[in-house]
């Protein structure tokens, strides 16, 4: 994703936004600093391409993170 933002010159964290609002994605972002909430704005300034956005999809979809209860579950569970 560093490619990405840098070629739209935003955060990696804004070309994460933008991908879930590509996809109709409702994306909910906490934060009480001015400075961070103002950056977020930026997300509406670009759009992703469907390729990019297919790219994301599929690096995600080889990473798999179960917080809890590692030892209930196989580390090939994606359930």
């Amino acid at each position: 994703m560093a490619g990405l933002a840098k070629k739209y010159a935003v955060s990696e964290g804004e070309v994460s936004l933008r991908w879930c609002i590509d996809q109709d994605i409702i994306p909910i972002t906490t934060s009480s600093k001015e400075q961070r909430l103002s950056d977020y704005l930026r997300c509406a300034t670009f759009k992703l391409t469907p390729k990019e956005i297919q790219t994301i999809k599929e690096l995600g979809e080889q990473k798999h993170f179960r917080g809890f209860w590692n030892h209930k579950f196989d580390a090939k569970d994606r359930s």
